[in-house]
């Protein structure tokens, strides 16, 4: 059997960690499996001008070899929290992650599509509804501190179309559990009330403009079901 690389050996202790870790801690586990690493970063990092230490210059040496591909196919990079965080994952959970990704850039592809397709066939007063409900979710969160966004109560997926009248103001939070299934649109009383508690709750954590409110929620009236001031 060919000895192993140092190459390898990173990727060995990397096989050994559970589940996700930071480059610091994947360079714990390569110095207390194999400590000649160690103490041979330790003696490099007495050479160096800035000061520095082994575990410093091992996890320096991670961060390298991952931007340099030495364990593409063989690793799964977590970018989205900092410190980027690593795991070992095997060829077939791989292809899985990959398959599942290009899955889900599909979809979104598909879902711009028909927002496009049936933007442009609402007539002037319909996209002003639209933008309207937009408009009327970013000052709401700009003055409430919320989240709302505007979207489909029945879902692209499920047949539903991008059209004011299947558009409903809800916050991120409900709406990743609503996910691509569909729920029953509310009405605007209801869609008031919903916004009413929202506000409610925020005004415990800080001082609220009950007019600014109001005067929203008549913007809303006027937008939210063409011809229909309260049902």
């Amino acid at each position: 059997m060919a000895s192993m690389t140092k190459t390898d050996k990173y990727l060995e202790a990397l096989k050994q960690c559970e589940g996700w870790v930071t480059a610091a801690e994947w360079a714990l586990k390569v110095a207390e499996l194999y400590p000649k690493i160690l103490e041979e970063a330790e003696e490099q990092a007495k050479g160096q001008k800035n000061e520095t230490t082994g575990m410093r210059e091992l996890t320096a040496r991670i961060h390298s070899n991952v931007s340099r591909g030495a364990y593409k196919g063989e690793i799964e990079v977590d970018t989205s929290e900092r410190p980027r965080k690593f795991r070992y994952a095997t060829k077939e959970e791989l292809d899985r992650i990959e398959e599942e990704e290009l899955q889900e850039e599909m979809e979104e592809l598909t879902r711009a599509e028909r927002i496009r397709r049936d933007f442009q066939d609402l007539n002037i007063h319909e996209r002003y509804r639209l933008e309207e409900m937009e408009a009327i979710a970013k000052t709401f969160n700009h003055y409430f501190k919320t989240d709302l966004e505007v979207d489909h109560a029945t879902s692209l997926f499920e047949g539903g179309r991008h059209h004011p009248d299947n558009m409903q103001i809800i916050s991120k939070t409900h709406n990743r559990i609503k996910s691509k299934s569909s729920w029953n649109r509310m009405s605007l009383k209801k869609q008031i009330e919903y916004l009413r508690r929202l506000k409610e709750y925020h005004s415990l954590l800080f001082d609220v403009d009950d007019e600014i409110f109001e005067s929203l929620m008549g913007r809303l009236q006027k937008v939210y079901s063409p011809g229909v001031k309260n049902r």
